[in-house]
């Protein structure tokens, strides 16, 4: 969670990992956090200080391809957690308007946006509803869902 991890030492960590990663595989794809809370201002610090360090270091090749976004929710069409200057809150934006959030910043930094974890599990009837309609909005906004049909997508 974003209120746990210092973006300056995250992306400076990422700088150094994928720099390295790119230097010996270029067409590798690389993912910045698996932002597990609806944390746009944590993703902007991480994006814009690898992209310094990028341009600092003279590294023109893209060491971001994508953001992972995990959209923990207890329903589908509600708000989830979302932090705000450190706290955690509920969010006011449903899952489709986070998304639409999530593309802007993709958009403005150049990279991919993909969700990862959902918190709905298959193996019970209610969350596995819960789960396709989530992934329905997911492929409405033509966004790619890395999310697998496991016994248990937490």
């Amino acid at each position: 969670h974003a209120s746990h991890v210092d973006p300056a030492e995250y992306s400076k960590f990422f700088f150094e990992t994928a720099k390295r990663i790119k230097g010996k595989s270029p067409d590798t794809k690389l993912s910045v956090a698996g932002v597990a809370c609806f944390d746009p201002t944590y993703l902007k610090e991480i994006l814009t200080e690898v992209r310094r360090l990028q341009t600092e270091n003279g590294i023109n090749n893209k060491l971001v391809d994508t953001i992972s976004f995990h959209p923990y929710r207890k329903t589908p069409t509600g708000g989830s957690i979302e932090v705000k200057n450190g706290s955690f809150t509920i969010s006011e934006l449903d899952y489709e308007k986070q998304l639409e959030e999530m593309q802007k910043i993709a958009s403005e930094f150049d990279v991919k946006l993909t969700v990862g974890e959902i918190n709905f599990s298959i193996s019970d009837p209610e969350q596995k509803t819960k789960l396709e309609q989530a992934i329905s909005l997911t492929a409405d906004k033509k966004i790619e869902s890395l999310i697998y049909p496991g016994v248990n997508v937490h």
